[in-house]
């Protein structure tokens, strides 16, 4: 038998739920690469030569859906770009450790995709990709990892890639206020040289919602290519109780609705 109160607020109930569903979602800024020339450091703003927007400049797919793609007909400063980079955000279940708790898991990474250098001289560039709005999570870890290989048909020394990765507790695009890992990885001489890295876990302090950066720093001779089998970023952390709440005002509008329906058979 439902309470007097459920009987008198079932319709506010119905709204107030609704209402608060209405404000529960949690969209990322767009997705956003942005490339410069030679050695860039933080910040990243001004001055990039070439810009990719999720659902918007230079995305093929012009759908803002977490995906960039920037396709295989890209020049870039002098470099053939052909590749594709990714947001995610998500929470689930943690299913080994207590079935009342949501881990959430943000992921930043730069897919497959491969720079070509045509010319008859190295070129140097820094790539930086970034998103917000990752959480809101607590306990906040973070692992990294960067793989790749280089091509280098003219046995030429030089080639490079330094990769770093940031997270921002402000929660801003490009923000870097916490540098967790960098790596670096040196072509050879040879024909083809790969390489591999694994970073973390950092434990970061990380309350709420933040923003994820990662930059890489080409340096390609003449004649080489880098296909990076991709450059990862994923935090994984706690989601705070006021999740749970929300779960539980979200159902408000059933518990009203129902009340609702049995009062009109009442009097039907």
């Amino acid at each position: 038998m439902p309470s007097k109160f459920v009987r008198r607020f079932s319709a506010p109930l119905i709204l107030a739920g609704l209402a608060f569903l209405g404000m529960t979602s949690n969209a990322h800024a767009r997705l956003e690469l942005r490339t410069y020339n030679g050695v860039q450091i933080p910040p990243f703003g001004a001055g990039f030569i070439f810009q990719a927007i999720d659902g918007g400049v230079n995305d093929l797919d012009g759908v803002e859906n977490g995906q960039l793609l920037i396709g295989s007909a890209v020049v870039v400063g002098g470099l053939n770009v052909n590749g594709s980079f990714h947001t995610s955000n998500a929470n689930f279940p943690n299913i080994i450790n207590d079935l009342d708790t949501l881990v959430g898991a943000g992921v930043l990474t730069s897919g497959s995709s491969t720079v070509v250098n045509p010319n008859a001289v190295p070129i140097v560039q820094t790539i930086a990709l970034s998103d917000t709005n990752f959480g809101p999570f607590s306990n906040v870890v973070v692992t990294d990892s960067s793989s790749g290989t280089f091509i280098n048909p003219n046995r030429l020394a030089g080639n490079s890639i330094v990769s770093k990765w940031y997270v921002d507790q402000s929660n801003t695009l490009f923000g870097t206020a916490t540098q967790l890992d960098s790596f670096t990885a040196n072509g050879t001489t040879g024909l083809a040289s790969g390489f591999a890295h694994n970073g973390g876990a950092f434990n970061t302090g990380l309350e709420g919602l933040f923003s994820m950066t990662e930059t890489f720093q080409i340096t390609l001779q003449r004649g080489a290519s880098l296909t990076s089998r991709a450059n990862n970023q994923v935090a994984e952390g706690v989601v705070p109780e006021p999740a749970t709440l929300a779960m539980a005002i979200a159902g408000l509008p059933l518990i009203g609705l129902i009340t609702w329906r049995r009062n009109r058979r009442k009097t039907a």
